[in-house]
């Protein structure tokens, strides 16, 4: 079997974490726990990783981490809604590449959903730890 170059994106090496406070959503992997010296500083870099690259280049968001973190949500669930409604484009095709092709939604959609979970950890922790209050609407 041929290993993809993004191997590191499959669901058991991309979603492995600690679990998160009553044991539900799991704590990403590799990132420093709230309170930690290095917490705000991972947080950011490892959000960075999830957002579109030009997203570094915006200097506001390397000073709102927390911000950066609310808008990689959005980004996440906007992605969430279209692989999902792409495997319901595809799930009664007849075409065997489709089929074929729909195993890689499917586990797309559990890793950004899995993703979208640990990414609102992050947020609260970040919440938590920078006291701010505001909270922009959501649409």
């Amino acid at each position: 079997m041929t290993r993809s170059p993004f191997e590191s994106r499959t669901p058991d090496a991309r979603n492995r974490g600690t679990r998160g406070p009553g044991g539900g959503r799991t704590w990403p992997e590799g990132l420093c726990r709230p309170g930690s010296p290095d917490f705000e500083r991972s947080a950011k870099a490892w959000l960075f990783d999830l957002a579109p690259p030009r997203w570094r280049y915006e200097e506001v968001l390397h000073r709102h981490p927390l911000e950066l973190a609310r808008m990689v949500v959005l980004f996440l669930e906007v992605e969430l809604t279209s692989i999902r409604a792409r495997l319901l484009a595809t799930r009664h095709s007849p075409h065997p590449t489709v089929r074929e092709v729909s195993g890689v939604y499917r586990r797309e959609c559990e890793w950004v959903a899995t993703t979208v979970e640990q990414v609102k950890l992050v947020e609260a922790a970040l919440s938590d730890t920078t006291g701010a209050s505001f909270e922009a609407p959501r649409m």
